[in-house]
This record gives C-alpha cells, sequence and structure tokens, in this order.
C-alpha cells in the first residue's frame, strides 16, 4: 500500500488546519504573462462570488480557516476581507502584489509586506499574526527574507515545505508552522492542497492524510479562492500552465466537502496560538 492503515484514535486527536489563499481569478502566477499587475484594476472581480463559496462550505462544517489574503484585494474590496474576519476567521497576510520572492529584493520584500501588514490590520481591526509567501517561495535557506518577516512584526510563517511537521522557531521569535510536504529528488514538493490535491485520486489524498493523522501530523491544508469558484476567465495559454492551473477544478469543493466531513479542521491561530 502506498500509506499506513489509519489508527483511529491517533487520527482523531490531531487537529488539521484550514488554510485558503484568497486571490482573485487574475491575480495566479501564471496569468501574468496575460493579465499584468497594473492592469488588475481593469479586470471583473469574482471575489464575493469565490468568499460566499468558500464560507458556506466552511460554515456547513462550523470550521474556522485562515485566509491569507493578497493585501490588494482588501484595499479594492475592504468590506468583503473585514467579513472575513468578523465571521470569526483568521485574516493572514499574502503579500501585497502576489510576487513570488525569487522576483523581488530583500528590500521591496520588506516594503510590500509592511504595506500589507498595516492594510490588512487597518481593514480587519485586528493584528495579523501570519504570513505565507506566494507559491511557497520561502525557502529555509533564506533567511534575509526571513528576519524581515520577523521585523516587520508577524508571529508566524507557513511558507517553508517539508519537515519537522510540527512547528518551531526560524528567528528569535518568529515561527514556522511548516506546509506538508513530499520528498521529490533532492527537495520537498507541497503535498497539502492546490496542485496535489487536484491531480491524485481523493481516495489516495484521503489516505495521505489518514496516514499522517496516524502519525500524529497535522495536515496544513489549502486551497485557494478561485478553486473553489471557477466561473471566470480562463486567460492561460501555455499548454502545461493550464493544465496545472485548471485541471480538475471542477472537484475541488466537493473534494473539500467530503474531507471536512472526515477530518476536523481549524485555522492556524486557533490550532497553534491558542490554548
Amino acid at each position: 500500500m502506498l500509506f499506513d492503515m489509519p489508527t483511529q484514535s491517533m487520527q482523531a486527536s490531531v487537529q488539521n488546519y484550514m488554510t485558503i489563499d484568497t486571490e482573485d481569478w487574475f491575480q495566479v502566477f501564471y496569468a501574468n504573462d496575460e493579465i499584468p499587475l497594473d492592469s488588475w484594476s481593469d479586470q471583473e472581480s469574482r471575489l464575493s462570488k469565490m468568499l460566499d463559496r468558500s464560507l458556506k462550505l466552511l460554515d456547513q462544517h462550523n470550521t474556522k480557516a485562515t485566509f491569507f489574503c493578497v493585501a490588494w484585494l482588501a484595499e479594492k474590496h475592504p468590506a468583503l476581507i473585514k467579513a472575513l474576519a468578523d465571521a470569526g476567521h483568521e485574516i493572514g497576510c499574502h503579500t501585497y502584489w502576489h510576487l513570488p520572492l525569487n522576483q523581488i529584493s530583500v528590500e521591496q520584500f520588506k516594503d510590500d509586506i509592511t504595506k500589507a501588514k498595516k492594510l490588512l490590520e487597518d481593514v480587519t481591526g485586528q493584528e495579523v499574526i501570519g504570513f505565507r509567501a506566494p507559491g511557497y517561495s520561502l525557502k529555509r535557506q533564506d533567511q534575509s527574507y526571513i528576519d524581515v518577516i520577523e521585523d516587520v512584526g508577524f508571529k508566524y510563517d507557513s511558507s517553508i515545505v517539508g519537515p519537522p511537521s510540527a512547528p518551531y522557531k526560524i528567528g528569535k521569535t518568529l515561527v514556522e508552522i511548516p506546509a506538508t510536504g513530499l520528498k521529490l529528488g533532492a527537495g520537498y514538493y507541497p503535498a497539502n492542497g492546490g496542485t496535489f490535491f487536484r491531480f491524485l485520486t481523493f481516495s489516495m489524498y484521503k489516505s495521505y492524510v489518514r496516514s499522517l493523522n496516524r502519525k500524529g501530523h497535522p495536515l496544513n491544508f489549502y486551497t485557494h479562492t478561485w478553486e473553489l469558484y471557477t466561473d471566470y476567465p480562463q486567460v492561460i495559454r501555455h499548454p502545461i500552465k493550464r493544465l496545472i492551473q485548471y485541471h480538475n477544478l471542477n472537484k475541488v469543493h466537493d473534494r473539500m466537502d467530503q474531507l471536512m466531513q472526515e477530518f476536523p479542521f481549524t485555522s492556524i491561530q486557533k490550532a497553534c496560538f491558542q490554548s
């Protein structure tokens, strides 16, 4: 068998993390060639419908999530982001411009997340303690970027893929909530949701989660708002990028529904920072 069979007592004691990267359809990496950053304001937003579908699904399971928000959205649609916080969900920071770290300097990164954190806090009226880099682009060796995350005032990061599975310190006070990953060659690939969730058969994915929980490890699950509501232009033309971006999008909502029926989930803040 690919994964171990579950031990129900261990599985039941593990609280998995539900996280949703909050992006509009035109803010995904592979759309940058078709829709540059300076044309975002010209696009027809689907964020309201994306968040409505996300909230309804979470409410059905009485589950709170961490929404890692692109702060540009909070500037353009403040009421939508505030509604997430008012509903009891955690708001995390997913930068302002949603650019991977290998495309920006340390100084640009600091300016971006300083602006993003303040904007999200001003909109929600709550402290934003968590950060996630776009595309899990923060690596363990990127100490200068890690230092910036800590200096800006975040309490935790959830960007680094791979072991250890338990939270650990990556700065003087900054805690890493690692992304669940599978070892492929010399590195680790995010196996906690997104593309992996869509490409793997659902029975295999559930076996994977059971295997983690059986060992006492939580799944740090993630999806995107554009994976839960999919009525928007599919603008990506490159065949491989198009496959990665859009494959099995129509299955995500129902798979998440079943996943939350079988496994317990909550926000990172509730699981790791509240006694």
